[in-house]
């Protein structure tokens, strides 16, 4: 068998985190027609991480990016890419594959960051952190 990956990264592992389950959620990033091609080699994880996710009652949220205006809310992604998502449109849908159910929270958003001006840290961030924030 190979040598472990974990073995050689060990010295830097300073911190170890167990997170307890009533307080994840998993977040499934822009899987959408319009970057099919390059979630089409990630779908069945994808898929297999929301069934496993699903199988604990962990929350599930999605992000699905588009625009509404490039003027307006294309930032400098409306100057970078070629094509856009355009909010509405079928690239701007879910992926067809990927299991949503009404009960989870789909966030949309125009930018890189999903928390950027989108609410999603409402849902993320538990109530007794706001008070620093």
């Amino acid at each position: 068998m190979g040598v472990d990956y974990l073995d050689q990264i060990a010295t830097y592992n300073t911190r170890m985190a167990h997170p307890e389950i009533k307080n994840c959620a998993l977040l499934i990033i822009d899987m959408q027609e319009f970057f099919r091609s390059f979630t089409s080699d990630i779908i069945d994880n994808v898929i297999m991480l929301i069934e496993s996710f699903r199988a604990k009652d962990v929350p599930i949220i999605f992000t699905r990016h588009g625009h509404k205006n490039l003027k307006e809310d294309g930032g400098m992604l409306a100057i970078w890419w070629d094509k856009h998502a355009i909010y509405g449109s079928s690239e701007w849908e879910l992926l067809e594959e990927i299991p949503v159910k009404k009960e989870d929270i789909i966030i949309n958003k125009n930018r890189y960051g999903a928390f950027w001006r989108t609410g999603l840290e409402d849902f993320c961030i538990p109530r007794t952190w706001k008070k620093w924030l």
